[in-house]
C-alpha cells in the first residue's frame, strides 16, 4: 500500500477480542508475512499498509541483526524469525534520541533521518491473545516507534529531516575506514546511491585506556542502519556474507588493506578505487600529503577499476580540481578531493560505464608511509619546504624541531615573505606559548 492510500492516514482500530486465535488473523497475520518476505531490504510491516485498518504489525527479526553475526550459510537457509505485536502500546522511552536514516516500504526509495528513542518498552498481545512486554534498543527500538506511528496514520516523511530520493538501485559494497572516507559516502547518498552493506576496520584500541574506537565509517554506518562488516580477515564466512548480500560491484575509498583476489572475484570487472592523485602519479599511502610536500601544481582525483596491484588498475575518469590560495593543509585539501572523488564515482555508476584506460605505468610514481620522525624540521631549510611539511603533515605525525636540546612542537605557522614564521609552540613538558 503506497503512500496516498487513505488508510495509511487513518488511526487504526484496535484487534477486537473475538479475532484472538481466529483462521481469519492467522490468514492475515500470513499474508503480511509473504508480503515481508517478497521485500528484501523490508524489516517490518504494519497492517494498513496491507490495507487492513488494525492495530498489528509485524517484525523479521532475523534481518535486524548485525551483518558480522550472519552464519556462514546461502540467505535462503537462514531461519526466518518473526515476532507479531497485536494492540502495541508504548510504556516507556529513554530520554535520550538518536537520528537515524529510515525508509518505509510505503514511501519507495524515500530516506530521511528521523530523531527516536534510544530504548523503547513495549506492551502488547501475541496472536492467542496473550500479553507480553518488549524492551529494546537501537534498530528495534526505532522499528517499534516506526510501526506504532503507522498504526496512528503517520508515515516517517512527516518528520524526516534531509530527505533523499533514491534514483538508482545500484546494489553495492563500501569498503572505508578513516573519516574521509565519509565524504566520498555523504557524496553517493547526495547522488541517490545507499551500500547495500558496508566494509570498515575492526575497531582499534585508542587514548590512555586504550578503550575500542570505532572507524568514522562505522559510525556512519550505524547512523544510516546499513549492515556492516569489520573482518579481520577476509575468510570464507566473510565472502560468504558479501556474496549473499547481492551486490554486483564494489566501491574502495582508503579502506586501509589490500583486497585479496577472492574478495575481486565476488565482483568481475565491477571493483572501483577512488584515489586522490591523478593517476598514475602519487600511488601509494599517502597521495595527499605527497601533494602538498611536492608543491603540486596539477591536483585531482581517479576512479579506476582494480586489479590486485595497489592504485594500479585501468582508469575510468579523473579530474584535476583547481586549488584556490594553494597551498592548504592536509586536512583541507582532504577534504576537497575526498568530495570531489565521490561525486565523480556517482557520475562513474550513474552515467553509463566508461571505457577504462590503462595507466602509463612508465609515468608513475609512488608514496611512502609517513612515520613519527617525518614531522622534524630544520630551521635552517627552505621556509617553503618547511611550510609545505606543517601543512602536509597537520594532525600527525605533526612538526616539531630541536633547540638547545628541547623538543618543540609547532602549533601555529605562517609563511610570510619567503619565511617560515613560527607563531605557537609546546616546549617539551609545558603547555602551549607563542614562540616569542
Amino acid at each position: 500500500m503506497q503512500d496516498g492510500a487513505p488508510v495509511l492516514r487513518e488511526v487504526a482500530k484496535p484487534v477486537p477480542d473475538g479475532l484472538f486465535g481466529s483462521a481469519k488473523l492467522k490468514k492475515l497475520v500470513a499474508d503480511m508475512m509473504e508480503a515481508l518476505d517478497k521485500e528484501p531490504d523490508g524489516v517490518a510491516l504494519a497492517a494498513p499498509q496491507v490495507n487492513e485498518s488494525l492495530r498489528l504489525f509485524i517484525v523479521r527479526v532475523d534481518r535486524t541483526l548485525p551483518a558480522s553475526t550472519i552464519k556462514e550459510e546461502p540467505a535462503a537457509k537462514r531461519p526466518v524469525e518473526v515476532e507479531v505485536y497485536m494492540n502495541p502500546q508504548i510504556l516507556k522511552t529513554s530520554q535520550r534520541r538518536v537520528r537515524a536514516d529510515e525508509g518505509c516500504l510505503s514511501v519507495r526509495n524515500v530516506y530521511g533521518a528521523v530523531a527516536r528513542h534510544e530504548r523503547v518498552t513495549l506492551s502488547a498481545r501475541r496472536p492467542d491473545g496473550s500479553h507480553f512486554t518488549r524492551g529494546a534498543g537501537g534498530l528495534l527500538a526505532q522499528i517499534f516507534e516506526h510501526e506504532t506511528d503507522h498504526l496512528n496514520g503517520i508515515l516517517f516523511t512527516d518528520t524526516a529531516e534531509n530527505l533523499v530520493k533514491i534514483k538508482h538501485h545500484l546494489r553495492f559494497a563500501y569498503f572505508g575506514t578513516p573519516q574521509f572516507s565519509t565524504f566520498v559516502l555523504d557524496e553517493l547518498t547526495t547522488a541517490g546511491l545507499i551500500p547495500t552493506i558496508i566494509v570498515t576496520t575492526p575497531d582499534k584500541p585508542a587514548g590512555r585506556g586504550l578503550a575500542p574506537t570505532e572507524s568514522p565509517v562505522k559510525r556512519w554506518a550505524v547512523a544510516h542502519n546499513i549492515p556492516l562488516l569489520q573482518p579481520e580477515i577476509f575468510n570464507e564466512m566473510t565472502i560468504a556474507t558479501l556474496r549473499n548480500a547481492g551486490c554486483d560491484t564494489a566501491v574502495v575509498a582508503a579502506y586501509g588493506k589490500i583486497l585479496p583476489a577472492s574478495i575481486l572475484a565476488l565482483f568481475p570487472g565491477r571493483a572501483y578505487n577512488v584515489h586522490p592523485s591523478l593517476l598514475p602519479r602519487y600511488r601509494g599511502t599517502s597521495p595527499v600529503e605527497s601533494q602538498i610536500l611536492a608543491d603540486e601544481p596539477h591536483v585531482g582525483v581517479s576512479v579506476i577499476l582494480m586489479d590486485e596491484e595497489m592504485d594500479h588498475g585501468p582508469i575510468m575518469m579523473q579530474e584535476e580540481i583547481p586549488q584556490p590560495n594553494w597551498p592548504v593543509s592536509r586536512s583541507v585539501l582532504n577534504e576537497r578531493l575526498w568530495h570531489a572523488g565521490g561525486r565523480l564515482l556517482a557520475r562513474v555508476l550513474t552515467d553509463g560505464m566508461p571505457e577504462p584506460h590503462a595507466q602509463n605505468h612508465t609515468q608513475a610514481t609512488f608514496t611512502k608511509k609517513i612515520r613519527r620522525e617525518d614531522g622534524e624540521l630544520n630551521l635552517a631549510s627552505s621556509g617553503r619546504e618547511n611550510y609545505l611539511k606543517y601543512l602536509a603533515y597537520e594532525g600527525w605525525p605533526g612538526t616539531y624541531f630541536f633547540k638547545d636540546d628541547v623538543r618543540y612542537k609547532i602549533t601555529k605557522a605562517s609563511f610570510q615573505k619567503g619565511h617560515f614564521v613560527v607563531e605557537r609552540v609546546i616546549p617539551e613538558g609545558k603547555r602551549e606559548m607563542g614562540w616569542s
